[in-house]
């Protein structure tokens, strides 16, 4: 590595290298900057690995399949963000009464619920 006085690298060395490194998604959901969130997406599961107790409950009692769900994932999941309870949230933009789903970072579904309920 190339000495530099002081022992200090250039800033614009400094800068390219901070860059590299993506915000941490439990600190994102607390950003309220979108694009942030939007930067995280990235790591947001692309499917459904399963349902925890809750959300298989909560899509019994609201009539929601889990084609309904896995569908709405498939297609959202690059617009998935972190929501302030930490989940990943998947919303059906075109359908005013559409699914939002809430997965953890496991892919696991935590929650269900239409958009308008």
């Amino acid at each position: 590595m190339p000495s530099f006085r002081n022992g200090m690298i250039p800033i614009c060395a400094a800068i390219a290298a901070m860059a590299m490194v993506l915000p941490s998604p439990h600190l994102v959901a607390q950003a309220s900057d979108l694009s942030l969130r939007q930067i995280a997406s990235s790591n947001a599961p692309e499917r459904v690995a399963g349902y925890t107790p809750h959300a298989l409950t909560q899509m019994r009692d609201r009539n929601i399949s889990k084609s309904d769900v896995e569908l709405t994932v498939a297609l959202h999941y690059r617009t998935a963000f972190l929501n302030r309870q930490g989940t990943w949230q998947y919303t059906d933009r075109g359908n005013p009464n559409g699914i939002i789903a809430c997965l953890n970072d496991d892919g696991y579904v935590v929650t269900v619920f239409m958009r308008n309920s």
